[in-house]
């Protein structure tokens, strides 16, 4: 396999790993034979040497140093904003007349719900999100249409 150069997996993180993934078996490595002829895995192309796969996060920067790829980067903001608002969600107390209020209407439309409706109610919501989530989401974890032209 011929894993491209370092740009393929700058713009599609993961797929090195991916590709890697699929194989079944690495072979047999022994002190002999460091690159074992039973193995499902045999790479081609100038793109592929060590450092890419231990360092796959990372690229050079301007001055030589290393630091972590763009989406990378966006990647663990988009983690670390969603922890963050689980983290809200989970400590947050309503008053006890709005959590009376949640508790009369919530189990009503929960039981209404199939496993089918739950699941099309996430999707919609991550694929059709309100404005305030679109509004963020675009601001902070996404890159311009422009960059992939």
């Amino acid at each position: 396999m011929d894993p491209g150069d370092l740009t393929t997996e700058l713009l599609n993180p993961g797929t090195l790993y991916v590709a890697l993934s699929r194989a079944k078996s690495i072979g047999t490595i022994t002190p002999d034979e460091l690159h074992p002829k039973n193995s499902a895995i045999f790479w081609t192309g100038s793109g592929m040497y060590l450092n890419r796969v231990l360092n796959v996060r990372q690229k050079k920067g301007d001055h030589g140093n290393m630091v972590n790829c763009l989406k990378v980067d966006q990647r663990q903001r988009w983690v670390d904003h969603l922890f963050e608002r689980n983290r809200i969600t989970t400590t947050k107390q309503f008053k006890p007349k709005r959590m009376k209020k949640i508790e009369s209407i919530l189990p009503k439309q929960i039981d209404y719900l199939s496993k089918i409706d739950l699941q099309n109610a996430i999707a919609t919501i991550i694929t059709n999100p309100n404005e305030s989530w679109k509004n963020l989401r675009t601001k902070n974890y996404m890159v311009p249409k422009s960059y992939f032209h």
